[in-house]
This record gives C-alpha cells, structure tokens and sequence, in this order.
C-alpha cells in the first residue's frame, strides 16, 4: 500500500509522476509484493488519475457517512413480542453462540476483501479484533427459535457522543430489519451521531445507506496494480 500527493503547482508533471512510480515499483520488487495499491477519496488528485494510464484500475469504492441522529425519525415501536434481542456483552457469555458469532463475522469480512485478500486470522485474534471498543449494551443479535442467530450488527463506540456501524449479517431481511430499526432506537438515546463505512459493490451495504438520511457522504476509492 502507498499513498502520494503532489503539488499540483509542480512543474514537470510527467516526469515527477514516473520517478515516483518507479520508485514504488523498485520497493514492490525489494519486499516481493505482488500488488501495489493506493486509497483515496474521490476525486482523486492529479497523480491517481495518471496511475490509470499505467494499469492501475479501479477495484473497490465505499461511502463513509455520518449521520446526526437527532434528524432521524423512527416510529416509537415497542420491542416486538415474537423476537429475541440479545446485547454483544450477553452473547459473548454464551459460547455456541459467540463462536458462531466470530465465525460468521469473520467469514463476512474475508468477502469484502476480494480484490486483496486478507491474510489467514486465527480466530483467537480475530476475536480481539472483532470485539475492540464493541458496544457491550443495547440490541446486538437477534434470536430465532431454535435460539439459534438470525441476524447481528456490530456497533462501536468512537467516543462519548460518535458510534460506527461495523460488520452485519441477517439470515433474512426481516430479521437484519428488525434489529436495525431497534439499534437505531436505542443509540438515539445513547449517543449523537452515528457513521458508517458501506461498500458500493456489496446490495446489502447499499440498501441500508440508502435507507437513511446521512448528512456527510464521501467517497472513498481504491486502485490496484
């Protein structure tokens, strides 16, 4: 991975572009690495445009969005009777369901790596990673008859006011619905604002970007050789 600005009042352009290349290629050489790839936001500034006249391409695009929660409305529902909400804290004590909930989070996240893919994670250490600043209280899973996992979201506490949508997983919408229309309600009492990271390429992603209101959009691309 590599990250390059130039000034855009240099002089010389093409050239600087191409000695900066060859010295990203002369350390992809050295360390043997098979792919070089470059992240920013869009639109991308002088120097990625160029890298697309040199076989880079473009493999993954996200939207990272911030929404005020005081501006969202949410119909004021109960908890449904038929369902089980269960928190991360809770789940996390019972271990059929923790390991499964480990096991498909990670599973979910091998998925979006497609176009880079991520080295093997034990899942001991998947676990400290999975569950690093995760919100202990609140709706996490929710629970179908069989006491078995219909659907998770993670959700983690940035600060004292910001939390972050993480990884979801839903055997079937109504299930993913339901727990996300509960989180929502629980995190406006809880906090101010929320974010979240969605891939474009991924229609789950997409339909829960597009089915609330975010203020702040960005769009965060990455490009591969």
């Amino acid at each position: 991975n590599f990250a390059v600005y130039v000034d855009p009042k240099a002089t010389d352009q093409a050239v600087l572009f191409k000695l900066i290349l060859d010295d990203i290629e002369k350390l992809a050489w050295k360390f043997s690495d098979d792919r070089m790839i470059t992240r920013d936001y869009a639109p991308q500034h002088p120097f990625n445009k160029w890298l697309t006249s040199r076989r880079f391409r473009l493999v993954n695009s996200e939207m990272t969005a911030e929404l005020p929660l005081s501006k969202l409305s949410l119909k004021n529902a109960n908890q449904p009777q038929n369902i089980d909400l269960i928190s991360f804290g809770k789940l996390s004590q019972q271990p059929n369901l923790y390991k499964a909930v480990l096991e498909t989070s990670q599973a979910e996240y091998l998925n979006q790596q497609s176009f880079n893919p991520a080295a093997a994670v034990a899942q001991t250490d998947w676990e400290v990673l999975i569950s690093h600043n995760a919100i202990q209280s609140g709706p996490f899973a929710v629970l179908d008859n069989d006491h078995s996992i219909a659907a998770f979201s993670f959700l983690y506490k940035i600060d004292d006011t910001t939390v972050q949508l993480g990884i979801m997983y839903g055997t079937d919408a109504n299930s993913l619905n339901t727990l996300l229309n509960q989180q929502l309600q629980w995190l406006q009492g809880h906090y101010q604002t929320l974010t979240g990271e969605f891939q474009m390429r991924s229609k789950l992603d997409m339909k829960i970007f597009q089915s609330l209101p975010f203020a702040e959009v960005n769009k965060y691309e990455t490009y591969m050789r």
